[in-house]
């Protein structure tokens, strides 16, 4: 064939030749370069035919340089977000639909001191008992379609102290519609309604002096 080039070492050409011929097929993917110079993703699936007395291979190549491209763009994409979250200064948590953490960026675990080992794989640990029939309803809500936005809640930390955090989650979907998870972002808020009370007692000590 003279219109394209595989491009693989001697060696992995043997290896997939003996493979053929001692398993009968063989199927991988490799890259081939085109005689403009073109250089193509391809997926091989190769197996022996006989022709009467005579054993041929037989092979059949399709281009996949598309799919690579898109999967290649995807990993950027999961690479540039995951930096994100990571230096992100808001906590951030991924559950899946079981509720069940699968991301805790280092803001969460500042926030809520919790590390990422101890919670990964577990429900979160920062809804108080008092409070799981409103993280669930809030599931409920996400799942149905709505989104949170800003919703003040409170929560606790690893040593059991309150924490007013403003809370937002956004179901995430697949290309179905179908949920796959929750992204959920935790805004602690504890030392601005501090400020706000101090702001509002002063007010009030400001009229009754009057």
């Amino acid at each position: 064939i003279s219109d394209y080039e595989a491009l693989e070492t001697p060696e992995e050409t043997h290896r997939h030749i003996q493979k053929v011929l001692s398993e009968g097929t063989d199927e991988f993917e490799t890259m081939h370069r085109t005689k403009s110079g073109e250089i193509r993703n391809v997926h091989v699936w190769a197996k022996i035919l006989q022709l009467g007395e005579r054993s041929a291979f037989y092979c059949i190549f399709r281009d996949i340089t598309a799919r690579k491209q898109v999967e290649e763009a995807l990993r950027e994409s999961e690479s540039r977000l995951s930096t994100m979250v990571q230096a992100s200064p808001i906590a951030i948590a991924l559950l899946d639909t079981e509720g069940t953490v699968r991301l805790w960026n280092p803001a969460a675990h500042r926030l809520f001191q919790w590390s990422e080992s101890e919670v990964l794989g577990h429900p979160l640990p920062t809804v108080p008992p008092e409070r799981l029939e409103e993280h669930r309803a809030i599931r409920e809500r996400v799942w149905r379609g709505e989104t949170i936005h800003d919703m003040e809640v409170v929560r606790r930390r690893k040593d059991g102290s309150p924490v007013m955090i403003s809370l937002s989650v956004v179901a995430l979907r697949n290309v179905t519609g179908a949920v796959q998870g929750f992204l959920v972002t935790m805004a602690d808020e504890t030392e601005q309604k501090l400020r706000e009370a101090q702001e509002r007692r002063g007010e009030q000590l400001a009229v009754l002096g009057q």
